[in-house]
């Protein structure tokens, strides 16, 4: 089955329709590790237009048990900075997220904060909750087992919605729903469309299709992720559609793919950028998926800009022979793909952290941070980023 295509260049970066799982047998798999480069979103959508609109930009009372989550390391206390990502409540004091969110060895303090924003440039939130312990996948080498369980010092008091999570095995070409607090943009440019300034961190929704497994594509990942594209409505820029191309006569033996979703004549695809990582996809009103990575479609066909499958640069002009094609490319715009992890393959240990049977990573008590010289010394936001 196949997206409504949409008239104009424009769209949003979430996911619709596609039928079946990928036949990868004809591909040349890349490496992700050689290739990798770490997002961690906010929405990007389709077009300008849109990064305000309230389709989009959703406010408090949707996903309400959606949040933003500040994290402080003692590295980043000492330079003045926080890392940002989301999560979502799937018990009332316990969050789910990306285990790279909090995979620092010096970790000090986790905050969840739930409203339209997370507090940052301006936004507003409505509830803090401290984190008390935390938990991170042991088999955690990304982008495999990207997940984490954040255990709260309160139950959620505010009203916030508490999600279960999706224990099917046929995501893929479901329509579904992801939610972020991050860095934002519009397709034909990415997050470089918009200055630092307009990033609001308010909370923002849209849709996409997951139309591939991640060991479909890449030679080093499993079954564990889930993969779908930014589409803008042309073919040029379908990522799938091309890959299927390039392999498989363009006959759907590889992918069952599409040029976007658009619903009610809405043209409603998203896109996950800086922020968003570890924040939740929805298939029916259940976390199906968990936002984990970005990279460019150039992967593919070896360079970007226009006449390539991802048609914007981060540096125009930049010879991508000199600069790693995944730097010089991956922005959030159309023509690139993301990874979700698959939450339907962590059922065990997803269902352990609620019977409270997961050994704990505890969290200094913030009275003590300051004896320690851990203070936070400043609150400027940053994408969080994976060290090499």
């Amino acid at each position: 089955m196949k997206k409504s295509s949409l008239a104009g260049p424009c769209a949003i970066a979430l996911g619709l329709i596609a039928s079946s799982s990928a036949l990868a047998g004809g591909i040349t798999k890349i490496s992700l590790a050689d290739n990798k480069a770490l997002l961690q979103p906010k929405l990007v959508v389709s077009s300008l237009s849109q990064v305000n609109d309230p389709q989009f930009k959703v406010g408090a009372s949707a996903y309400s048990g959606v949040g933003g989550l500040i994290m402080n390391t003692d590295e980043l206390d000492a330079a003045g900075f926080i890392t940002v990502c989301t999560g979502t409540f799937i018990a009332a004091d316990v969050v789910v997220t990306a285990a790279h969110c909090v995979d620092a060895p010096d970790l000090n303090r986790i905050r969840f904060r739930t409203g339209a924003g997370n507090g940052l440039a301006g936004s507003t939130f409505d509830a803090e909750y401290e984190a008390f312990s935390y938990w991170v996948h042991p088999g955690f080498n990304f982008p495999e087992n990207d997940i984490a369980f954040i255990k709260l010092k309160k139950s959620a008091s505010n009203g916030e919605e508490i999600y279960g999570v999706y224990t099917g095995g046929d995501e893929l070409g479901q329509v579904h729903t992801k939610v972020g607090f991050g860095t934002t943009g519009e397709g034909t440019a990415g997050t470089r469309g918009l200055t630092p300034a307009a990033d609001d961190f308010d909370k923002r929704a849209g849709n996409n299709i997951y139309e591939a497994l991640g060991s479909d594509i890449f030679e080093d990942v499993g079954d564990g992720v889930l993969l779908f594209d930014f589409d803008s409505g042309l073919d040029e820029n379908d990522v799938f559609g091309t890959v299927d191309r390039m392999f498989c006569g363009g006959l759907e033996f590889c992918f069952t793919h599409d040029t976007g979703v658009v619903i009610d004549g809405v043209r409603t695809e998203v896109n996950s950028s800086g922020g968003d990582s570890g924040g939740p996809t929805f298939i029916d009103g259940l976390i199906a998926g968990i936002t984990s990575f970005g990279i460019t479609g150039a992967v593919f066909d070896g360079a970007c800009g226009p006449g390539f499958i991802d048609p914007d640069s981060n540096a125009p002009g930049v010879d991508v022979g000199v600069t790693p094609v995944s730097n010089a490319c991956t922005n959030s715009s159309f023509g690139e793909m993301s990874g979700d992890t698959r939450v339907s393959f962590y059922l065990d240990e997803i269902y352990a952290m609620l019977r409270g049977d997961l050994r704990m990573i505890w969290l200094p008590e913030p009275g003590m941070i300051g004896l320690f010289g851990l203070g936070v010394v400043g609150a400027l936001a940053a994408r969080r980023r994976r060290r090499a």
